[in-house]
């Protein structure tokens, strides 16, 4: 699978598949996660700047960071952790609050890919959802009221945890995040309000 990349075949460590519906791939599992158990309140949207599973995936591996779910540019969504609130090292400021997905791709990539054949666009949606009714996260986008708090309600991309949080406003020498950006998160939400029609 990878360098220190594990399949469920392969590996003693990984935990058993959890109880997903079947669109949720889980033979891939990070090998570097933490041990801790999240009360998720929000999700965070990252693009992984790689347009490759593989390679998005080794890199993570050699970098130590981990999130819940990567969805790859055909649509398929995999789960890298189990449980899915286990916590991920993938933003700093909401890693004890947020449900991380990675999109494979650049920004650029996976923006023109919501605009063409929309398959990575309609699976994170779905898996928004998806996780949205599990753990009662609201699907709203709204920064005002977040600011001040530590726990953030609400689907957000990593630019605005990045730019708005409290805990990743206090580190200084930060490099700023722009996956994705904010026209991608209003075509996220322009497809929310397509599903409900």
């Amino acid at each position: 699978m990878g360098n220190n990349i594990s399949s469920l075949e392969d590996s003693e460590n990984i935990g058993e598949k959890e109880n997903e519906p079947d669109w949720i791939r889980q033979d891939i599992r990070l090998s570097h996660v933490p041990e801790e158990i999240i009360e998720p309140t929000g999700i965070i949207i990252h693009c992984t700047e790689i347009n490759s599973l593989q390679d998005s995936l080794k890199i993570m591996e050699q970098r130590r960071v981990s999130c819940q779910f990567m969805i790859d540019l055909d649509g398929t969504i995999y789960q890298l952790m189990t449980p899915i609130n286990r916590m991920a090292h993938g933003c700093y400021g909401g890693n004890r609050w947020g449900i991380n997905i990675e999109l494979v791709g650049t920004e650029k990539l996976i923006l023109e890919k919501a605009q063409q054949d929309q398959k990575q666009i309609a699976a994170l949606v779905r898996l928004i959802h998806y996780v949205g009714e599990k753990f009662h996260i609201p699907l709203s986008n709204a920064l005002e009221g977040q600011q001040e708090n530590h726990r953030w309600r609400g689907i957000f991309s990593h630019q605005q945890v990045n730019d708005y949080h409290p805990l990743s406003l206090a580190r200084s020498k930060r490099p700023r995040k722009i996956d994705p950006g904010e026209e991608y998160m209003k075509l996220v939400f322009e497809h929310f309000h397509q599903r409900r029609k």
